[in-house]
């Protein structure tokens, strides 16, 4: 059903028959035969599960939010804004302590405050487009 809901245009080709359907059609026919087969003599226990799926499927692309499910389950987004903000911080420590050690050894470099290399801008350009530094990528 979510499928159907949100990517009704695309089609599926229906493996043992050669002709491709809109997937909101396949949808439809899919909740036809599950509804006959439900109401039907024999009741079955699948065919309520999949009417089941159905709703659950509707239910979950109507009411989602638009920007996904962020927006009330947000840990991963903290935690992984944290761990970013722990690694920037390294990379900022790492470039001062750098700086350090090659001011100790008479030769200067500097960083960003992103804790990116600045290369120097007296020395011959190399032909790599453009670039400071010396590696193209």
């Amino acid at each position: 059903m979510a499928f159907g809901l949100v990517f009704g245009e695309n089609e599926i080709m229906m493996i043992p028959f050669p002709f491709l359907i809109k997937a909101k059609y396949f949808v439809l026919i899919l909740i036809v035969v599950t509804v006959a087969f439900a109401i039907g003599d024999r009741v079955g226990v699948a065919y309520l599960a999949h009417l089941g799926g159905l709703l659950f499927g509707y239910l979950y692309v109507k009411f989602s939010p638009a920007r996904g499910m962020s927006g009330k389950f947000s840990f991963s987004e903290w935690w992984y804004g944290l761990n970013n903000s722990y690694y920037r911080w390294k990379r900022r420590r790492a470039a001062r302590k750098f700086e350090v050690y090659m001011r100790a050894h008479d030769r200067k470099v500097e960083f960003d405050e992103h804790g990116n290399y600045i290369p120097p801008e007296d020395g011959p350009r190399k032909g790599n487009g453009g670039s400071k530094s010396g590696w193209v990528n």
